[in-house]
């Protein structure tokens, strides 16, 4: 621009790639800071729960003798359903919720929660071989198994880690996982068919032998009563519906004859039935495996 012999540059205002937000950097560091802080809280807390926990139960086993009709004289000192779900809460930036986070959980708190609950599960005896303690262990029971089933439908469990047990146990960190889930106990018949079921529908890399390990385990340790528990469920019926309908028969005929009755038919009846479930599940399951 000219004017009076005088010449005047425009100004030319600065590249837009130039300029710069202060602080959005340190708002990125900051909220990275909260969310490691965070999950190193939540993991730490269910860490230390696991650990009371077992602490609990291994002092309380040493001084049951001394105690009549299996009355501790003091409760479970904590909840480990109640700490997993304290734990996703602090992850959501929610410490009071009693709705657990479902999606975006960090992977490493999977992982420790996993490992926690299967060192929890390990360390507890089956109550129906405690003379004392057995509300408490099966209270404690139903709670680990909640969660172990939450922990691998997240579908972030892989059957390929060892998840730091190392050789501790023989053969494989899920079979002993498998071996440890109760049978014949009210509230938990079915448990092992369902953390069976969530295993082959969450966990994408389970090994070729670990699967032919779950189906001898299946043959082996499974019993009518958990095969009848699990299909007579709603939540599975609709998918097996002639198990399912099967094993709701059977259980009419058991509940028609609270005694085994010395009637042939009975016996009869009741054998036939068993052996149709059995065969059906087991195809249920092979099913599952090969696809």
């Amino acid at each position: 621009i000219s004017k009076q012999g005088i010449t005047l540059d425009a100004a030319k205002p600065a590249p837009i790639r130039n300029l710069t937000i202060p602080g959005i950097v340190e708002i990125a560091e900051l909220n990275q800071s909260m969310d490691l802080n965070s999950l190193n809280a939540a993991c730490l807390l269910i860490t230390d729960a696991s650990s009371k926990l077992i602490d609990f139960f291994t002092n309380a086993e040493c001084n049951s003798q001394r105690e009549e009709n299996g009355n501790i004289g003091t409760s479970i000192p904590i909840s480990w359903s109640a700490s997993y779900h304290q734990g996703l809460n602090i992850l959501s930036g929610d410490h009071t919720s009693s709705k657990a986070m479902k999606k975006d959980v960090p992977i490493e708190f999977i992982e420790s929660a996993f490992k926690s609950s299967i060192t929890i599960l390990l360390s507890l005896k089956n109550p129906l071989e405690m003379s004392n303690l057995k509300k408490k262990v099966h209270a404690a029971l139903q709670e680990v198994t909640s969660v172990l089933l939450e922990v691998i439908k997240s579908g972030h469990v892989s059957a390929r880690k060892d998840y730091g047990f190392g050789s501790k146990y023989k053969g494989n960190i899920f079979l002993s996982m498998l071996r440890a889930c109760p049978s014949g106990i009210s509230n938990l018949e079915s448990i092992r068919m369902e953390i069976i079921s969530a295993m082959l529908e969450h966990i994408r890399d389970i090994p070729e032998q670990l699967l032919v390990s779950i189906l001898r385990f299946v043959l082996r340790y499974v019993e009518t009563d958990d095969f009848v528990t699990y299909y007579s469920k709603e939540s599975v019926s609709g998918k097996t519906s002639l198990v399912a309908r099967l094993s709701k028969q059977y259980m009419e005929l058991i509940a028609k004859v609270p005694h085994k009755a010395d009637s042939q038919q009975y016996v009869d009846e009741e054998k036939n039935l068993a052996s149709r479930i059995m065969s059906l599940a087991v195809l249920d399951i092979t099913s599952k495996i090969i696809t």
